[in-house]
């Protein structure tokens, strides 16, 4: 992408290797561009391994490592700069990290119930998004939901933040239905999904389950560690529901490997 190469120049640059060539290989086990978050992996990736090539990331701080990666072209990428629990802000006009300690263990299992590449990009969605009348309500309203997810987090409790989480995935497509033109990204099989996680939650064997979007169509469940077997085999039943990744916090941001050592 123009992003991506706009990077890469930067660093070369920086680096003293103003006209060398570089190649890039990817490799992606995410399906790209499906509301994945493979933007956000990628760009991180991409910004740590440019860096390392060029000599520069031993010295590199991660108020350095911010400024490169937010050239990726995508700002959800920082928060993959670091491990655990991580909350993007801004300081003091800089865009900064902080860690969240997560009071409870987590599992993440997203479902894959549309393969393609969604109709509008999120970069093109961004834009769109600021037709919307319920933009500037959405923008004032996901800061406040931050916090609460936040504090949440922090103290364990599941309950709430899942009530925030569903929320706000809600509130965020309200936007993009309303946006000019309007965008629809989730589709019968996504909400087919989020039905029967509410009807599991609130059934009589009670798994508690929560449905989170990005800006596609494949839904994201939020559960406790230990539900995570049982909630991935319920998913994997379901008829939309093509192909699962169960996930938890990663230790580890963005790092390299050491030479010739293959990524699982």
């Amino acid at each position: 992408t123009a992003a991506a190469y706009g990077l890469l120049s930067s660093v070369r640059e920086a680096a003293g290797l103003a006209g060398q060539g570089a190649l890039v290989t990817s490799r992606s086990d995410m399906p790209i561009g499906a509301g994945m978050a493979s933007s956000a992996a990628g760009g991180a990736a991409l910004t740590v391994a440019a860096l390392g090539a060029a000599g520069l990331l031993g010295p590199a701080t991660e108020a350095d490592l911010i400024s490169w990666c937010a050239r990726a072209g995508s700002l959800s990428a920082l928060r993959s700069l670091r491990g655990g629990a991580v909350r993007l802000g801004v300081e003091g006009g800089r865009l900064v990290l902080s860690s969240v300690e997560p009071g409870i263990e987590l599992s993440v299992v997203s479902c894959l119930v549309e393969p393609g590449p969604k109709r509008v990009t999120s970069s093109d969605g961004h834009v769109a998004a600021r037709q919307s009348p319920c933009f500037e309500v959405f923008r004032e309203y996901s800061r406040s939901a931050m916090d609460a997810a936040a504090a949440s987090l922090e103290m364990g409790d599941l309950s709430r933040l899942g009530a925030v989480v569903e929320a706000e995935a809600l509130a965020m497509h309200g936007v993009m239905l309303t946006s000019g033109p309007p965008i629809v990204y989730a589709t019968d099989r996504t909400w087919s999904v989020w039905r029967a996680v509410t009807a599991w939650r609130e059934g009589s064997g009670r798994l508690e389950a929560y449905c989170t979007l990005d800006a596609g169509a494949n839904p994201h469940v939020l559960c406790r560690r230990e539900d995570a077997a049982e909630v991935s085999e319920r998913l994997s039943a379901l008829e939309a529901v093509r192909r699962l990744w169960r996930s938890e916090v990663a230790p580890r941001g963005a790092h390299l490997l050491p030479r010739g050592k293959a990524v699982t």
